[in-house]
């Protein structure tokens, strides 16, 4: 018997040996074969595949159900919904049970591959997935087809005999699409030596779920009988510290504004130790932060620089003082996340902030928009803002141009006057700063000598700003795990 065929027969006695002829239907996902999209039933191959995972491999294996039966579903919403309406059918039994069982989890990893579809050439490692509120991880992104195969071969994974007969993993194409057959090899299948996907499983009987940690939230990594003590295995699962680092101002306002946007952080994550620090001109620096966390007990440490652009104090001062900290505490663990940055969602908060100084003024009319930062010798930072200008400008169909505070032409005075120049005479000014201080008043002051009939507030304490710094706190959380 050849070594497919071996495989399979192995498959179909643990499928018929361990849970008897009729196997449990795991919804979602699977397609029957000849490429009917048949995303209510699974195969006994998959169903054997699953089982001999959970049979061969130490890993907590869960298995996702939807709410309702097949029957039950055909009885609200028709018979065959899968023909009917086959994103629908996709989210009643795969989308929606998948998103319900991660709930309880910080982060999940999936098998996706930037080889399997042009919708994931992108895809990153690790990455902040949106629409979930979770870190994903995606440790397979970057493997080629080769890889995957060499994996196998090498490592005796085991693989879903249904790649062998042609058809696409699932993911590597639509229930809804035409069916075109696979090449004739595990491409996309993955190897799967220590734990499948968080999106693979969950079972409402099962016996060994994960342990809660100790903020409640349940881990998604197995519990050994061998494992450490309960006191070793909270200090194993405890997340580490953020803190929210700012440039600092001798302006009161900024660090007032500072701590209302660190407040919107812990009101999102009580459950996380949050502290905000300054690199310079306000307090509490970034040394007595460090040396706070580290008598409370912490040894690792996420930095979410509060920083607009990658400029000197991103690229300097923010490495220099993770450094010199460091020094100071054999064994601390501290990583620099990616700065704040400039996120396509923050033209939501120059929307708001804009609304509130039109009505402010009485302004009812716009001719043109100036975006307002404060400048860098560094060209690069200087073009993410033009870039955004270029973004809002698109948005509200309106001319936009990005000015600066200092460093680099144009200032906002002349931005406005230029615009004037052209015959316009409604136009406003965004302040594209995170807090109030200096540079943004004297941008302000500038803009309103010019001519600019509003000047709107720095974005300031927002939920967006802070959802974005927790984005930046996962990735950094999840790249202090050692691989």
């Amino acid at each position: 018997m050849g070594g497919r065929h071996l495989r399979r027969a192995l498959l179909h006695h643990l499928v018929d040996g361990r849970r008897g002829a009729r196997a449990p239907r795991i919804e979602g996902g699977a397609r029957r074969r000849r490429g009917l999209p048949r995303p209510g039933y699974h195969f006994a191959e998959t169903i054997g595949t699953r089982d001999a995972v959970e049979a061969t491999l130490d890993v907590n294996l869960l298995t996702i159900t939807p709410k309702q039966s097949v029957a039950e579903q055909d009885a609200a919403h028709g018979k065959d919904l899968y023909k009917t309406d086959p994103d629908l059918c996709c989210a009643l039994r795969k989308v929606q049970p998948l998103a319900e069982s991660l709930e309880q989890y910080d982060a999940w990893a999936t098998g996706l591959r930037r080889a399997e579809t042009h919708n994931r050439v992108i895809a990153p490692v690790v990455g902040w997935d949106a629409k979930k509120g979770k870190v994903k991880v995606s440790p397979l992104a970057r493997w080629s087809d080769e890889q995957v195969e060499g994996y196998i071969a090498e490592n005796g994974v085991l693989v879903n005999p249904l790649v062998y007969d042609g058809y696409p993993p699932s993911g590597a194409g639509r229930a809804r699409g035409a069916w075109r057959p696979a090449r004739t090899r595990a491409a996309g299948a993955g190897p799967a030596p220590t734990r499948p996907s968080a999106g693979s499983t969950h079972d409402p009987h099962c016996r060994d779920r994960p342990p809660p940690d100790r903020q409640g939230r349940r881990s998604s990594s197995h519990h050994h009988p061998g494992s450490t003590g309960n006191t070793e295995e909270a200090a194993l699962m405890a997340a580490p510290a953020l803190v929210a680092l700012a440039h600092g101002s001798r302006d009161p306002r900024s660090a007032a504004t500072i701590t209302a946007l660190v407040d919107e952080v812990r009101a999102m994550r009580p459950d996380l130790r949050i502290e905000q620090a300054f690199l310079e001109l306000s307090r509490p620096s970034f040394g007595t932060v460090v040396d706070r966390l580290v008598k409370a007990g912490h040894d690792e440490i996420v930095v979410v620089p509060l920083l607009l652009t990658e400029a000197y104090h991103a690229k300097v001062d923010v490495p220099s003082a993770i450094a010199e900290a460091q020094a100071r505490h054999e064994g601390l663990k501290i990583r620099a996340s990616s700065i704040l940055g400039l996120e396509a969602c923050f033209l939501e908060v120059l929307d708001v902030r804009m609304r509130e100084a039109l009505k402010a003024a009485r302004v009812r009319e716009l001719d043109a928009l100036v975006l307002a930062a404060a400048g860098s010798s560094d060209s690069l930072a200087n073009q993410a803002v033009a870039r955004l200008a270029r973004m809002w400008g698109q948005r509200h169909k309106l001319p936009v141009t990005a000015a600066f505070a200092s460093a680099a032409p144009p200032a906002t005075g002349e931005a406005v006057r230029q615009f004037r120049a052209q015959g316009r005479r409604h136009i406003a000014v965004a302040s594209l700063f995170l807090a109030p201080g200096f540079l943004p008043d004297r941008a302000a002051e500038l803009a309103t000598e010019a001519g600019a009939i509003a000047v709107s507030d720095p974005l300031g304490a927002h939920p967006e700003l802070a959802r974005t710094i927790l984005a930046r706190y996962a990735v950094g959380a999840v790249e202090l795990v050692p691989v």
